[in-house]
């Protein structure tokens, strides 16, 4: 039987013209520009779709702290496309969202993906150039480009 994320994830397949497929554990991956990788998983009472990747790996030292101090100041703004978190087991800076189900389309979810991998993806430059966070706004809600070049 077909569930709603998987008629969502079929919706934006057909968007984005991508062969998009649930797979164990009720999840499904995406890789953007071959360096950020996503997954959309829905929880198992099909109400939130929780989006996640990981962003880039946190050296050692002072430099760490920095980076985990100003993603607590990036995790108390509001809105924000995502909650900044950190994990030991591969040392690596996380993004993730969790959307309400309920009222999801693929033209949400789209709007949704572009400011989290908008988000991501600058702190992921930031970290890399040695910044302990992004310059300036990371996402602006009202400019957003069409995600993957498409035309909404």
């Amino acid at each position: 039987m077909i569930d709603r994320f998987e008629i969502l994830l079929k919706e934006l397949g057909t968007v984005l013209e991508l062969p998009l497929k649930v797979v164990k554990d009720r999840t499904c991956g995406l890789t953007v520009d071959h360096h950020l990788q996503l997954q959309l998983q829905a929880d198992d009472a099909q109400e939130r779709v929780l989006l996640s990747s990981f962003i880039v790996e946190v050296p050692l030292g002072r430099f760490r702290e920095d980076i985990f101090k100003e993603a607590l100041k990036a995790n108390a703004q509001y809105p924000r496309p995502g909650i900044l978190s950190y994990t030991s087991k591969n040392n690596q800076m996380m993004l993730f969202d969790y959307l309400p189900l309920a009222h999801l389309n693929s033209e949400k979810l789209i709007i949704s993906l572009t400011e989290f991998i908008m988000f991501a993806d600058a702190w992921k430059k930031a970290i890399e150039s040695g910044l302990p966070s992004p310059k300036g706004p990371t996402f602006a809600k009202t400019d957003l480009p069409p995600p993957f070049g498409m035309r909404l």
